[in-house]
Order: C-alpha cells, then structure tokens, then sequence
C-alpha cells in the first residue's frame, strides 16, 4: 500500500481524529490512577497511527511514545509534535528496558499479526511494564455477528479475527494478575433496550473490545484500579440473544393469551349460535301455536256463528210454534203441568198460601189502579170497622202497593184550605185522624 492510502482508509472508515479521541476516554479510568503511584510515567503506543492516544495520554499527564509503519499516518503525529517513530512494533518493544512502561497499547494491531507475533508482544508488554502496569489491545469484535461475516474484511490489512476468549487467554498465559474484556463503541440506546429485534442481534454487540491485562504488584497499587476493573461494559451477544429470547417469550405469553381470548370467543360464538337456533325454535313454536291459537279461533267463530245460526232458527221455531194455534190451546195444561210440579215439590199448605198471597196482591194491584174503587172501599172497610186489618194485611202482602199512599196523604191535606160541605168536613177529619194514626203504626 501507498504511504497516503491507509491514512485515507482510516479518515473515512475509522472515523474523524476527535471522534476516535472521544472514543479512546473510555481507557482513562484505567490509566489516570497509575499516576498517583507513577508520575510522569512512561507510556509505549504500538501502530500509533494518527496519534489520538498519544495526544489523549499526554494530556492526562504520560510521557507517551509511538511507533507505527506507516509514513503517511506518522505525518499526522508529527504535525502534533507528538513522539512518534516509524518502526516495527514488537522490535521496538524487544528494545525497551524491563519494568520502563507504566502503559503498553496496541489498538487495533492484533488482527494484523500472525499468532506469534501477538504471543510474542504480550510476553515483551509482561517484561516492559512496572508492577501493575498496564496492557491493552483494542481489536474489531468478531461477537458482532456484521463485523465477523463483512465489516471486518473492509481493511485490506486484516489478517483474522481475535475472539474476546483468545485474547484473554493469551495475556492470562502470560502471567498478567487480572484480566477484562472491555466491550466499545455499541448503541448507547440499545444498551438499555430490552425489546431487541433480529438485526440488532446480528449487529448491535459491541463492535470493537479491549482486553486490558495488568501485571501484578502490591495492594495499594492493584486498588488504585480496582473500580475499572469491577466496571461492565458493553454488548455481548449472549445479552442481546437472552433479550432476544425473553422477547419471544413474552410474544409467546401474548399468543397463548390471544390463544385463550380466541378460544373464548369461539365458545361465546357457539353459545349464540345456539342461542340464536334456541330462540329461532321458541320462535318457530311460538309461530306454530300463534297458527293453532288462529285455528282454534276460526273454529271458535266458526261455532259461534254455527250455534246463533242454531239458535235463531230455534227463536225462530219457537215463534213459529207460540203463534201457532195450538201452543194457545194447550197453554192451560202447561200451567195446570207447572203447578202439579211445583206443588209436589213444595206442598198442598205452602202451595195454598202462596196462591191465596197472589190473589190478593192481584187483588191490591187491581184496586190501585182504580182510585175510586179504592176510595169506596177505604170508606167501606172503615165503617165495618176493618180498616186496620186491612191496612196491615196490604202492607204485610204487598207494602210497594200499599191501600194508602204517600199521594192520598198529601192529597188529603191540602183540603184543609178547600171550603167542604159539613157531610164532606166530617169525612175528610176521619181520614186526617187515621192518617195520624197510620203514621204512628208506622214509626
């Protein structure tokens, strides 16, 4: 490659020089205390490239050196006056004195290289650091499934992926105290997202990791780190696929409660359907008794008008029969048949009584509508002295058809005012006298 080709590479792929600074704070947690034990330490960065760590550890306080192959990206290091020297990264690491570096890095070196050459310059960076020193190597993370199948052939320069597990490994072997995996640069938006779907798993682990080994020392030098080291970060794919899976457990749990509300409204579907057939029955019924209910009716009419047909041609006959001259003639039998029946029902002596009361009630009606007949008789009964007798036999008989009325009375006072001849003042007196006399018998 062309001395301006992988610097033109870097700038458009990597990112811009203060986007991968920004980046590169993540590691200050790990350095910044080693400080306080080591002022002014001595820091090596191996494939330093533009130089973002090297300005970024000067900054913080190291006195911090580079080496890279590449010419084109030492310009960019140079332009900084940074410490930067064009050479091999592990022969310049050979060439270093042991326990010299408080900081080995290498960041994103270890895909370029053959196994031995990494086997070799962890176990140069184990001879180089101070007690707790501290190693690091950044390399593309072959967990994210779009940077192990495409993103990580983008570079030219790639030799394989490193597995976090290989990587690790590799500085444990070597007799680094503590090791962790630093997972980088993933979507801080999906780093607290639980609902993830298919492409986030495929590309949402953390896309670059670290593994940052230190060389064992005294206690109050490995405490100094203690809080970076305890730290998570990042995505790795076993969080992402348990998101995943929890997911499709809960669309699971979703299902089944779509299941059972479906199930419901199935069995509800069959209880109207069979509520509908039930009262389509009931209707059918209820329709059928309505036709018998007409039925019965029209039958019902139909032997009405059959029976007063019947019976006014019996009114009709029976007419025909009590005009006809025999129905006269033979009304005298009837009558002596009626009275024979009801007087062997109820007796010669009450039959006697009671044909003697119906006379004499005939009797009463009779003189009733004869006043002057009724006048005489008053006079008549009252001279033979039988007048009371009367009366009361009248009331007792027939007292709606009493001798006397109301009528007569009042009739009879208003002669008071008339001028009467002496026979005709004697006669009315006598009827004024047993007037009052009646009305005492009365009350």
């Amino acid at each position: 490659m062309t001395n301006t080709f992988y610097r033109a590479f870097e700038d458009r792929h990597r990112g811009g020089r203060q986007t991968i600074k920004d980046r590169l704070r993540v590691y200050t947690s790990f350095v910044k205390p080693l400080l306080e034990t080591y002022p002014r330490a001595q820091a090596v960065d191996l494939g330093c490239g533009r130089g973002e760590w090297l300005e970024l550890m000067t900054e913080i306080g190291y006195q911090a050196q580079g080496v890279d192959l590449d010419e084109g990206m030492l310009q960019a290091c140079h332009q900084l006056g940074l410490d930067a020297q064009l050479g091999d990264a592990i022969v310049h690491l050979q060439k270093l004195p042991d326990q010299s570096q408080a900081v080995v890095s290498a960041f994103h070196v270890v895909e370029h290289i053959a196994f031995d050459q990494l086997q070799e310059l962890v176990k140069q960076a184990m001879r180089v650091l101070l007690p707790g020193g501290l190693l690091i190597m950044e390399t593309p993370n072959p967990e994210n499934i779009v940077v192990a199948t495409s993103n990580f052939y983008v570079d030219p320069s790639h030799q394989r992926p490193v597995p976090p597990l290989l990587l690790s490994f590799v500085a444990e072997h070597a007799g680094f105290f503590r090791v962790k995996t630093v997972r980088l640069q993933e979507s801080k938006e999906l780093l607290f997202k639980s609902n993830v779907n298919l492409q986030e798993v495929f590309s949402g682990v953390s896309p670059d990791f670290a593994v940052v080994a230190q060389k064992n020392a005294d206690e109050p030098i490995l405490a100094l780190t203690e809080y970076a080291f305890n730290a998570d970060y990042g995505l790795d794919l076993a969080l992402l696929l348990r998101r995943w899976d929890t997911r499709f457990e809960q669309l699971e749990l979703q299902l089944k409660h779509f299941e059972v509300l479906a199930q419901q409204a199935f069995e509800n579907s069959l209880q109207a359907q069979n509520f509908a057939k039930h009262a389509e029955l009931k209707a059918q019924q209820a329709e059928l008794k309505a036709q018998q209910a007409e039925l019965v009716s029209q039958h019902a009419q139909s032997t009405a008008e059959s029976l007063h047909s019947h019976a006014q041609n019996l009114e009709h006959r029976l007419q025909e029969v009590q005009h006809h001259y025999t129905w006269r003639i033979t009304a005298p039998f009837r009558w002596f048949e009626s009275q024979l029946k009801r007087l062997r029902q109820e007796g010669l002596t009450h039959r006697t009584k009671a044909l003697g009361k119906k006379i004499v009630r005939k009797s009463i009606g009779l003189i009733e509508q004869k006043p002057r007949l009724r006048r005489l008789l008053v006079r008549l009964s009252q001279k033979v002295g039988i007048y009371q007798h009367l009366k009361k036999v009248s009331h007792t008989l027939s007292p709606e058809l009493s001798i006397l009325t109301t009528t007569d009375i009042e009739g009879l006072m208003v002669l008071r005012d008339v001028s009467l001849s002496p026979c005709s003042q004697k006669i009315h007196d006598d009827l004024l006298r047993e007037i009052g006399n009646i009305q005492k018998g009365r009350n």
